[in-house]
């Protein structure tokens, strides 16, 4: 049997938006503003900060937007932590036209470390997720003993999907609210991850089911679930599979866009090394077009958001494997054994479970076969932010990644090369 329960108080609900048809191109985002500890007045998107008390729900981090009629896109803001913060619970600020908020913490693929409000991506995330909230989404509250540490200095990086159905400009003010606790009430560091698929994700019309999977680097607790697709998605079905030992379903529900909502597990899910949770996402395509992976609301996403502990330091969250999801990239190998790679990183010699640095976060030779991903990569959204010598590759699955230049890449089967390690 399932062992989810109801989710918490509801705190904000939007109308549907299944209504406008947007055709725009998308990178990985995986998915998922400026404001610290409590904010007061601002003015220009410029942040502030104030004095809050533990327990107390206060601003983290917010900005304020506008966005034309009928068009979607991305604000996005970057704060440095100006203490040491324990965070307990999140909800979203997000007023109508909040398609998703992501708020992740470190380095993000832009290499830009200035605070402010800009325009910005899908793919302008940063190495640990925090929160991730959809339309309808409620507040999340970590279990006792549980919070997230923020580190003084640290930057945290809000994302800000933006989407107008209406007729007229839209404006409004999104962010994230939290309950801090005091530094002695964390007995456990939490994260959040994203289990499911990205590479070979096509949604045809009719009724379909796309599946994907995570496998467990390390030994963790999963205390809560958040199901995320897009406008097609109906049902979700996330079942952990150990690799001894009998599946256990962890949630299996009908799902809807206009209502994305945690489930919290009673008793909390321990895991180890080696097992997996599967997701099984299924859709309803009225049209007569093949629906691909992406982060525009008209395209689709198949994932289960874990949230868990111990914090894995993994430098990603996203897990997503799946079938036709990791292609096969034939050569020449694109660098030589001791590469020492660029100012970021990209282009370091690889192989398999090496480890690339904060900046290049995966070796390409583990989510890809084939001689020629033996370097290190990160997502990327221009040339600009994959450093000297290296370009800005899109990828079939709605991502981009940075490949050095004078590469040749061949691919050998209709996959995408799965850019995010097993987590």
């Amino acid at each position: 049997m399932p062992i989810v329960r109801g989710p918490a108080v509801c705190d904000n609900r939007r109308m549907g938006k299944r209504s406008l048809s947007a055709t725009l191109a998308s990178t990985l985002a995986v998915s998922s503003a400026v404001c610290v500890l409590g904010c007061s007045e601002k003015s220009s998107g410029d942040s502030t900060t104030s004095t809050v008390k533990q327990g107390e729900w206060t601003k983290l981090v917010d900005a304020n937007w506008t966005l034309p009629a009928g068009t979607e896109g991305y604000t996005c803001a970057r704060i440095t932590v100006p203490e040491d913060m324990y965070v307990h619970a999140y909800r979203a600020i997000d007023p109508i036209g909040t398609h998703h908020t992501l708020v992740t913490l470190g380095a993000d693929v832009t290499g830009e470390t200035t605070d402010g409000v800009f325009p910005c991506n899908a793919a302008t995330i940063g190495q640990y997720m925090l929160f991730g909230s959809g339309v309808g989404s409620r507040s999340v509250v970590l279990p006792e003993g549980v919070a997230m540490k923020l580190p003084k200095g640290e930057k945290i990086l809000l994302n800000l999907h933006l989407y107008n159905v209406a007729t007229s400009e839209l404006q409004g003010l999104s962010g994230i609210e939290v309950q801090r606790v005091d530094p002695s009430a964390m007995v456990h560091e939490a994260e959040m991850v994203l289990a499911g698929k990205i590479g070979g994700l096509t949604v045809v019309p009719g009724v379909s089911t796309q599946t994907g999977s995570c496998t467990m680097a390390n030994d963790a607790t999963v205390f809560a679930v958040f199901p995320h697709m897009h406008q097609l998605g109906i049902h979700l079905k996330a079942t952990f599979q150990p690799a001894a030992g009998d599946p256990l379903v962890l949630t299996d529900a009908d799902y809807s866009f206009e209502e994305q909502i945690y489930y919290p597990l009673e008793p909390q899910l321990a895991v180890q090394t080696g097992d997996k949770v599967s997701v099984d996402c299924t859709y309803d395509n009225p049209g007569t077009e093949t629906v691909p992976f992406g982060d525009s609301s008209d395209r689709e996403m198949c994932f289960a958001g874990l949230y868990r502990y111990p914090r894995s330091n993994s430098g990603s969250f996203v897990c997503a494997e799946g079938t036709g999801g990791r292609a096969t990239l034939e050569g020449p190998p694109c660098v030589e054994q001791g590469a020492p790679g660029n100012e970021l990183g990209v282009g370091k010699y690889c192989a398999l479970d090496a480890d690339c640095g904060a900046t290049a976060a995966f070796c390409l030779a583990a989510h890809s076969d084939g001689e020629f991903g033996d370097f290190c990569s990160k997502t990327c959204t221009d040339d600009a932010s994959c450093g000297t010598g290296a370009n800005c590759v899109g990828g079939s699955a709605g991502f981009s990644i940075c490949i050095p230049s004078g590469c040749t890449l061949v691919a050998s089967d209709a996959g995408t090369p799965d850019a995010a390690p097993s987590l």
